[in-house]
């Protein structure tokens, strides 16, 4: 029987139904005492037979590489002692050389500014200055550039550029020029004086002159303006030039760093590898040093003696392993028949079976008055076997809701 299976049946026995109506109390028959200690003997014996099994596996594997593991001789541990220490040679050489390359690539990458692998190097950082200054230097140019374009097109226009305004302003010519227009303006006329006419044409001519003056002024100092910005041009533009030509040395010389650095960590490789591989030489040569002390005539014996050793564990462990089988085998039938034991005390007698809640609401079995005919497999599923009158029922036990003693049991 299934675990599903006996679980179902578990379930039924601890199940108290009450039917309006029922001629008889529901059968629930007591679970046989021994079998949770049958299945609790049954989940330990299965814990012993796996270890048991582990360690017959490990036996194997122990033994076949005893066999594989020939005894040397003396001429041989002595052949294999002289190329373990030549191999041992060159390999300290090796290392020897590569630590040396590395000490003097390590101070050189230091001078030169790379720095220790993984930090940022003095290179590095004057790279990174180098391209903030490129940054603002451009932005220099251009906004120089801007300027000297809002120039031109305010003259292409016939406008003032406010700082041409400024300096007309200040010019000293032209402060004289306009007080000299006031002072003629502003003049008394006494009598017998010019005629008005007279005065006229001097004002007119004091206004010439300050007209000439500010377009003289106007001239130069656009001239000037235009100038500063031009030269601001150009020189923002040389820095830029500049800078961008110091950045690509720097890129070129970081460039070079770089590769002696992947040719630094490809050298520190080898030496890890290289310590590596002397290393086990060396463990090798300690073996086999050891071996010559404990080596003698008594090689074979001692192997000899450690494989009858294995063979005697592995004797008995197999025995326990059919001790454990066998015990596992007879708990599986006690088991079984319990189980059957079980679903019979639970369907003793006629009973009614309810296989839906609405059955059991509406008083009405889905199989009556029925009686126990043991149990069938279909599927790899156990189904509980009832008979009636109406014919022969093969159950899913987990289907069933409810059982009760039916009125033909009194």
């Amino acid at each position: 029987m299934s675990t599903r299976f006996a679980t179902a049946l578990l379930l039924m026995a601890c199940m108290s139904v009450w039917v309006r109506g029922a001629q008889g109390p529901t059968t629930a028959p007591a679970r046989p005492a021994d079998l949770g200690a049958l299945r609790d003997e049954e989940q330990a014996t299965r814990g012993q037979l796996r270890e048991v099994e582990q360690q017959l596996g490990r036996l194997s594997q122990e033994s076949a590489a005893s066999a594989t593991i020939p005894v040397q001789s003396k001429e041989d541990r002595q052949r294999r002692v002289a190329a373990l220490n030549d191999l041992k040679t060159r390999y300290q050489f090796r290392v020897d050389e590569l630590s040396r390359d590395l000490r003097e690539r390590a101070v050189k990458l230091s001078i030169d500014g790379m720095g220790v692998p993984g930090r940022i190097g003095s290179r590095e950082l004057e790279l990174q200055e180098l391209i903030k200054l490129q940054l603002e230097l451009t932005r220099n140019a251009a906004d120089a550039a801007h300027a000297l374009d809002a120039v031109k097109a305010k003259v292409s226009n016939g406008e003032e550029p406010p700082l041409v305004g400024e300096q007309i302003e200040r010019d000293p010519m032209v402060q004289a020029a306009r007080k000299a227009v006031l002072d003629v303006e502003n003049a008394p006329i006494p009598q017998g004086a010019e005629l008005p006419e007279q005065m006229k044409k001097k004002v007119e001519a004091a206004r010439k002159r300050l007209d000439d003056v500010v377009a003289e002024t106007r001239a130069k100092a656009t001239a000037r303006l235009m100038e500063s910005l031009k030269s601001q041009v150009d020189m923002t533009g040389a820095q830029v030039k500049a800078i961008s030509e110091k950045i690509d040395n720097a890129k070129m010389d970081l460039g070079e760093l770089t590769g002696s650095m992947e040719i630094y960590l490809r050298i520190k490789d080898e030496e890890k590898t290289t310590r590596e591989m002397l290393r086990k030489v060396v463990d090798e040569l300690e073996q086999l040093e050891l071996a010559e002390k404990t080596a003698g005539d008594g090689a074979e014996q001692a192997k000899r003696r450690e494989q009858d050793q294995l063979l005697a564990r592995s004797t008995d462990l197999n025995n326990l392993r059919s001790k454990y089988q066998f015990r596992l085998d007879d708990l599986r039938r006690q088991i079984q028949e319990a189980r059957a034991a079980q679903a019979a005390g639970m369907f003793a007698g006629t009973v009614d079976v309810y296989l839906s809640q609405e059955d059991v609401r509406n008083h009405t079995p889905s199989i009556a008055e029925a009686s126990y005919a043991g149990t069938a497999e279909l599927g790899g599923r156990d189904f509980v076997r009832l008979t009636n009158g109406a014919g022969t029922w093969s159950v899913d036990p987990e289907k069933i809701v409810a059982v009760r003693g039916s009125a033909a049991a009194k």
